[in-house]
């Protein structure tokens, strides 16, 4: 609202005092009006939606959110506006890990019981061919780089990663195909512009940085204990990374590969790590608790927790919504839930979350305009 106000050249005619009233009487008064109308934060919306047995991991992506149920070999996908599931997806043995690929608009989900991947085409919600063999154990690690169009998966009982060629739907051959990291591999992230790989060692409690197109190491860097997934800010240069081993959340800084700061104190049992790119909000699933931690990125903080169903997993957002979206294994559902500290973090303050040192400097605003105005009345009565 500050900003409505911007000085004037020239003569004050009847027409530019209007606009000055206007600016700053009549509208502060509707914002005062809005304001007093409105919570501090907005009402926290939850909903339940029944997928298939033991779901695990959750991705979202033009307007669905998919759904891997390790216990039934399924894939659930959810249309987001619907709420509900509108296709069943039969997968390979014990899906576990999602990656979803926008710009070919499917879904690659890792087989952890038989060592495979399936390919979803996302405009059918059908299976492409036959399942793709990585011949490893996946858990957590599998990630799309869109750019080119290539698929990572990650050996958790080893410290390789598998490389498929996205056009062709199969592993890249030699030594093409492999990529050597650290121990017990999890988590893999990717940065679509620069190509590096943050691969989550949980055995070495490290990250391993590579450059996805020579498989070359960058750097290793030391993050907390049991790192097992990741996420990454990179218009703000920041990858996430939660530790199961101590609880916390190591933030690094991706242009120099080093730890900002001390590690974030969140909840028991992590499950989970998903980013708000529209509020700046980091979203770790905290199992033990039935929780979720929102942390903020302006701030580096924890801002408080968000009350889940029962041993909630896997965690995504949508963007175009800001819904958070968490499977909840024990009931075989996922929940869809509003974050209570909706308002963003970098840029301005939302109407709906002024207080009360705002509402006070509305008010001070109209008299303000009044007392420029009869100022400049007799300003140009002198001079006339």
């Amino acid at each position: 609202m500050l900003y409505l106000w911007l000085p004037m050249r020239g003569a004050y005619g009847i027409g530019c005092l209007t606009k000055i009233i206007r600016a700053f009487y009549v509208v502060p008064v509707l914002l005062v009006s809005a304001t007093l109308a409105q919570p501090v934060r907005p009402a926290l919306a939850a909903g339940m939606i029944p997928v298939g047995a033991g779901p695990v991991s959750i991705a979202t992506a033009a307007g669905r959110t998919y759904v891997s149920n390790y216990t039934d070999n399924t894939v659930s996908v959810i249309d987001n506006k619907v709420g509900a599931v509108v296709a069943t997806v039969a997968v390979g043995s014990g899906p576990t890990a999602l990656a979803v690929d926008p710009d070919t608009n499917r879904i690659y989900v890792a087989n952890s019981s038989d060592q495979t991947v399936s390919v979803i085409d996302g405009a059918s919600d059908q299976v492409i061919g036959s399942p793709i063999h990585v011949y490893v154990d996946i858990e957590a690690g599998l990630t799309v780089d869109p750019s080119t169009n290539r698929i990572y998966v990650g050996d958790s009982d080893g410290n390789t990663i598998t490389v498929i060629d996205g056009s062709t739907d199969t592993v890249f051959p030699g030594s093409l195909g492999f990529i050597t990291v650290g121990n017990d591999v999890q988590g893999i992230t990717v940065d679509p512009v620069s190509h590096r790989l943050y691969v989550a060692n949980y055995g070495d409690g490290t990250v391993s940085v590579v450059d996805s197109l020579t498989g070359g190491i960058v750097s290793t860097v030391s993050v907390g204990s049991q790192p097992f997934a990741s996420i990454l800010d990179a218009p703000q240069h920041r990858l996430y990374v939660a530790n199961s081993g101590d609880n916390t959340i190591s933030v690094l800084n991706t242009t120099t590969d080093t730890s900002i700061g001390a590690p974030l104190a969140v909840g028991n049992s992590l499950t989970g790590i998903t980013l708000n790119t529209t509020l700046h909000h980091i979203y770790v699933a905290n199992q033990a608790d039935n929780t979720i931690s929102v942390i903020g990125e302006d701030t580096n903080t924890v801002l408080g927790t968000i009350p889940t169903g029962t041993s909630p997993g896997g965690i995504a957002v949508d963007g175009s919504t800001n819904d958070i979206y968490d499977t909840l294994q024990d009931t075989n559902q996922v929940q869809v839930l509003a974050d209570p500290f909706g308002s963003p973090g970098p840029g301005p303050m939302p109407t709906s979350e002024l207080g009360s040192g705002e509402i006070m400097l509305v008010g001070v605003i109209p008299l303000l305009a009044l007392v420029l105005y009869q100022r400049r009345v007799r300003q140009h009565k002198q001079a006339s």
